[in-house]
């Protein structure tokens, strides 16, 4: 399967509860381990994310790729670093991210002027 870019294909970790549930998951089908696990096209998960939208009754507008951009704005608001951020995301380099998100990072400015101050006035 071919990527977008060469840093596209990434391991990222995920919390221990969500892969128990993949795994409660995946327990209840046969596997076979000469075929992909996901061997589903982009079209049939795009279908399955808008039933999925309409049943919770939230906007069709929402993309895939809108809970990437949600999944970035979290940890931002959560001060996780623009760096971990960038190579979670895949970004061939942290410029990009930074281009993307900079309208988010501009929400911490007044935030990281205190803790500024404060660390200087300690010195």
């Amino acid at each position: 399967m071919g990527t977008k870019t060469e840093t596209s294909e990434r391991t990222i970790e995920i919390h221990k509860d969500d892969m128990d549930h993949i795994k409660t998951i995946l327990g209840q089908y046969t596997i076979n381990l000469h075929e992909s696990i996901f061997s589903i096209s982009h079209h049939a998960v795009e279908k399955t994310f808008k039933r999925a939208l309409r049943h919770l009754n939230i906007s069709e507008t929402k993309t895939l790729h809108s809970l990437r951009h949600t999944h970035c704005s979290y940890l931002l608001a959560n001060d996780v670093s623009i760096y971990y951020i960038s190579q979670r995301l895949g970004h061939k380099n942290i410029s990009i991210t930074t281009s993307v998100y900079s309208h988010l990072l501009k929400d911490h400015y007044q935030e990281d002027n205190d803790k500024t101050l404060i660390l200087l006035g300690g010195m």
